[in-house]
């Protein structure tokens, strides 16, 4: 991923997590001419909202392939779960549910997940967890790379303390030394396990402001960590000002 992909037309607000429901402004993108790249700025999974209004939602961004989502949240765990309810089945009624975000297009809405019928993960939408620091990092990050996703991130947003990203695990309760890191993992195996580095995180972006100090060696340690590991890193300032580091063989896009 580039630099680009850390810029976005418009912010969407599908569900009102206080609620929680779907908001007014779910069907917009239905309607939206051309592709539009739209930041998520409801917490999707925020655990007072129910599997099925998920569902709702990654219905209107299965419909819309030609815009592309990026969707953070504070709650990489709930994430998980709600990708595992959907990969077990859980939801035969899906159709139904979610032929209410296309109730503008008057036609039926396929069912969202491994099917036949589109493309699961969806290719136009991009996972990632909000963290903080190192302990927020190591609690939500081993959920995010067990989610299935076209792309993940991580955002620290805000960043309040260092992160060291190699010795955040690759999964929840990590069974081994050689289940690799949040930066690159090696393929499964047992007593004859032979180590291939796969690069895990697509981005990291760090966010910014004057209310919260934040160490200029905290950055550069996670700005090396990932130019060492092929990860595009974002710096983003209080005004909204992007600094991008490429993966080295990279060019920016600006």
């Amino acid at each position: 991923m580039s630099g680009q992909d850390w810029r976005f037309d418009e912010t969407w607000r599908p569900v009102l997590e206080a609620k929680p429901a779907l908001s007014e402004d779910l069907h917009r993108p239905l309607g939206a001419l051309g592709p539009c790249k739209y930041l998520l700025t409801s917490d999707l999974f925020d655990e007072r909202l129910s599997d099925k209004v998920i569902a709702v939602v990654f219905g209107v961004m299965a419909m819309t392939p030609s815009h592309h989502y990026t969707v953070p949240t504070k709650n990489a765990p709930r994430m998980r779960s709600w990708f595992e309810w959907v990969a077990s089945g859980s939801c035969p009624e899906t159709n139904e549910i979610l032929a209410t975000a296309r109730v503008s297009l008057g036609c039926a809405m396929p069912y969202v997940g491994p099917s036949l019928e589109i493309p699961w993960p969806l290719h136009n939408v991009r996972l990632g967890a909000i963290v903080e620091d190192h302990p927020s990092a190591c609690a939500q990050i081993p959920h995010l790379l067990q989610t299935p996703a076209a792309g993940r991130f991580v955002w620290a947003n805000p960043f309040l303390g260092p992160i060291d990203l190699s010795l955040v695990p690759f999964r929840p309760g990590a069974l081994n030394r050689y289940d690799g890191s949040a930066l690159a993992v090696g393929d499964e195996g047992g007593r004859d396990y032979s180590w291939t580095a796969r690069r895990m995180l697509d981005f990291v972006v760090i966010t910014t402001a004057p209310a919260r100090p934040c160490h200029r060696d905290w950055v550069r340690s996670l700005m090396r960590q990932c130019e060492e590991s092929g990860v595009t890193f974002v710096a983003q300032g209080p005004s909204g000002v992007l600094t991008v580091v490429p993966p080295p063989g990279e060019k920016t896009d600006g």
